[in-house]
């Protein structure tokens, strides 16, 4: 219990820390800043001192850092979870493999179709929409099947295609199921030519397949002459080699996979279209029958079980219906479920227990969309507390495995590294715990230079769709903020180029310079989400743009900014003074505040004097405050002058916060050794503090505090 409470007390403050520690170091810095605008606060209310308030500040600057921030997480958080437990009757997007060839429930008339046309031929392409099970129906049926009679090479066709079909012919040499003259990397080079010069005769016996699973990938990451050298070389082992050829592909590439094959073999000797087979999704019937089938273990025998499941299925298969993939066909069609939503779905609600997997759990936890923003919370829950990553940078680095056009992509996790500017170990410590969760998986990478053996991709295309259409509020915001780099990056690319486009070169200088297409809070806002190069150059250029007219504007208003300073914001002055005896020495017979400066005696300048008067001598000196009234009226040296002086009880400077307002004293005063006083200065706006700390018959020394601004309070 005692763990359990330090656990929870440890996940609330590294959930916390962040926006409270944000709000305490900028504290000193705020109160400095109020203290020079409102220097009357009271003393227990003083500011810290500047040097503390800069250890704050550059504390929060720190803390900002992503990379600092997770570091700081990961060690406030309590050990990390253990691996969840695998799920028992749904695997989610997996696909599954000869091992599960028994629990693959609902193809078997598939089956039957399919080993029908294996038999007589050397070029299959199964197609079906995206999360029909073509990839469970190849690897658990059909690959074993043909196994027991011929050889199987599994290849995928993602990132460089022509690297992973010489892969797999240098795996078929080393199997010496085919001999050739010539070594596999020149393979490629060779068959531009004449193959069947190089080769020799072929063994009939066993067929050679080489299995292409999600070939679609070959048009979502190959360029046009990639693809036409491979469908060329794939062509020239068919038709020298025998080599035979099974394609698993979506519908929606359909068409480029016939147009390519239509180009390198137009007779269609060996490239042969006709021999496909469709994998339709099910029908709601057949849905039900197999969702029985899986749930069968869970009851085992229990009536009431059954009844729970039949009742499970049903909702289910109802939830899951949809009209047909291809907006082109009525919306009337028969309605079909995707197995791949039937395995997800049922994964989310037994991620909750298998106990969870009934009817009222399933519409309670909101069908489909309610599960599978609770899933994605769950996931990014697991995600922050095995690696201290925030749910929304971590949903940001997943985003990097959805295609533009809602497809899965394969990528290293030093390009999202580079991307999002987080560090290396820490994308893939994110993308690591996503697996756990069956979103991700790794695949091997080819070696590009960035020393990353694998690069990551998402466990299912529908996956892809799903997190583009899901309705979780973190992935809300973040396809928003999508939308809005978008719309900017168009909006200012059109601005720079009318801009561009003026015939005074003067002219377009100065406008692009401080052409601003992009107001200025939103591009902070946007900033930290750019991936691409392009769109954060003009997002850095529309900020320049900013600070270029702001400073422009202050400069125009830096002689008021500077005169508002020094006259009404600025905090008090101190120092200390000695003005001589007027009579002897009159150039040191004064002291101004204002300028800390010490005055003549009749500069009309001074702020206090000094002088023993000479009708009625004293030991010590005297002060002596100018003032226009009285028979000093009319003298140069007084005229408007409104000085004055009166004593407070205090005996520190410090704590003295404000002056009388009367009860000033003018002309001649005799100080006292240790006195404090306030001082009206000549303005008779202004005032200053003194303590007198000599007192000598020819001279006065003391320490001051002046306050620039008008009013009485320090």
């Amino acid at each position: 219990m005692e763990k359990t409470s330090s656990d929870t007390l440890r996940r609330l403050i590294a959930t916390r820390w962040r926006p409270v520690s944000t709000l305490v170091c900028a504290i000193p810095g705020a109160w400095l800043a109020i203290q020079k605008v409102f220097p009357n606060l009271p003393t227990y209310a003083k500011a810290p001192h500047w040097a503390v308030a800069i250890a704050f500040l550059a504390a929060l600057v720190v803390i900002r850092f992503p990379n600092v921030a997770v570091r700081i997480t990961r060690v406030l958080l309590p050990p990390s979870p253990p691996l969840p437990d695998p799920p028992r009757v749904f695997r989610g997007p997996r696909a599954y493999s000869e091992e599960d060839a028994e629990s693959f429930y609902g193809r078997a008339r598939d089956f039957d179709g399919c080993r029908a046309v294996i038999r007589d031929a050397s070029f299959l392409i199964l197609e079906g929409e995206s999360g029909c099970g073509k990839s469970s129906f190849g690897q658990a049926l059909l690959v074993p099947f043909i196994r027991k009679n011929d050889v199987v090479f599994p290849c995928r066709v993602n990132g460089d295609p022509l690297l992973s079909l010489d892969s797999v012919i240098s795996e078929i040499n080393s199997g010496s199921q085919l001999k050739l003259k010539i070594p596999p990397l020149s393979l490629m080079a060779s068959l531009r030519y004449s193959m069947g010069e190089k080769g020799e005769e072929i063994i009939k016996k066993p067929k050679i397949w080489i299995y292409f699973d999600q070939f679609e990938e070959l048009f979502l990451s190959a360029a046009d002459n990639r693809r036409s050298e491979f469908a060329i070389i794939l062509f020239n082992l068919m038709r020298h080699f025998g080599i035979s050829a099974l394609i698993c592909i979506r519908t929606d590439f359909l068409d480029l996979l016939i147009k390519l094959c239509r180009e390198i073999d137009p007779e269609q000797a060996f490239l042969k279209l006709g021999n496909y087979y469709t994998l339709k999704p099910f029908p709601q019937k057949q849905s039900e029958a197999v969702l029985l089938k899986m749930l069968a273990g869970i009851a085992n025998g229990d009536l009431l079980l059954e009844n729970s499941n039949q009742e499970l299925a049903k909702a289910m298969s109802t939830e899951l219906l949809r009209p047909p993939a291809d907006l082109r066909l009525s919306r009337f069609d028969e309605k079909t479920v995707l197995p791949v939503e039937l395995q997800m779905v049922g994964l989310m609600i037994e991620s909750k227990g298998i106990e969870q997997l009934t009817a009222s759990n399933f519409r309670r936890m909101g069908g489909k969309f309610g599960l599978l923003n609770s899933y994605i919370d769950e996931a990014t829950k697991y995600v922050f507390l095995r690696t201290g990553v925030s749910a929304e940078l971590s949903l940001h680095i997943l985003k990097f495995l959805v295609s533009e056009f809602k497809t899965k992509k394969g990528v290293a996790a030093t390009e999202i590294s580079l991307q999002t500017k987080t560090a290396h170990s820490i994308v893939k410590a994110v993308l690591d715990a996503f697996s756990d969760k069956y979103l991700v998986r790794k695949v091997p990478a080819p070696d590009f230079g960035n020393g990353d053996k694998y690069s990551y991709e998402l466990l299912h295309d529908h996956l892809a769709r799903l997190l583009s259409d899901a309705r979780a509020p973190i992935l809300v915001k973040l396809r928003g903020v999508d939308a809005r780099i978008g719309f900017w990056t168009r909006h200012a690319s059109s601005v720079y180029e009318s801009v561009a486009a003026d015939s005074s070169l003067q002219r377009t200088r100065l406008l692009s310079f401080f052409s601003q297409p992009i107001p200025v809070v939103e591009a902070i806002r946007l900033y930290s989400f750019l991936t691409d190069i392009e769109a954060r150059n003009i997002f850095r250029r529309s900020i320049l743009a900013f600070t270029a007219k702001i400073l422009i504007a202050l400069s125009g208003f830096c002689p008021v900014i500077i005169y508002a300073y020094t006259h009404f914001f600025s905090g008090p002055t101190s120092g200390h003074a000695t003005i001589f005896d007027g009579w002897i020495d009159q150039n040191n017979a004064g002291f101004n505040f204002k300028t800390a400066s010490i005055v003549s005696f009749h500069s009309g300048k001074a702020d206090i004097l000094a002088a023993n008067d000479p009708k009625a001598p004293l030991a010590t000196a005297s002060f002596f405050f100018q003032d226009d009234t009285g028979h000093f009226t009319g003298s140069p040296a007084d005229k408007n002058a409104e000085t004055g002086i009166v004593e407070i009880q205090q005996e520190n400077l410090a704590k003295v916060k404000k002056c009388p307002e009367e009860g000033y004293t003018t002309h001649w005063f005799d100080p006292k050794l240790g006195g404090v006083y306030c001082i009206r200065t000549r303005d008779g706006r202004t005032y200053a503090t003194i303590k007198v700390t000599d007192l000598e018959k020819d001279r006065v020394a003391f320490d001051w505090v002046y306050q620039a601004h008008p009013g009485v309070g320090f």
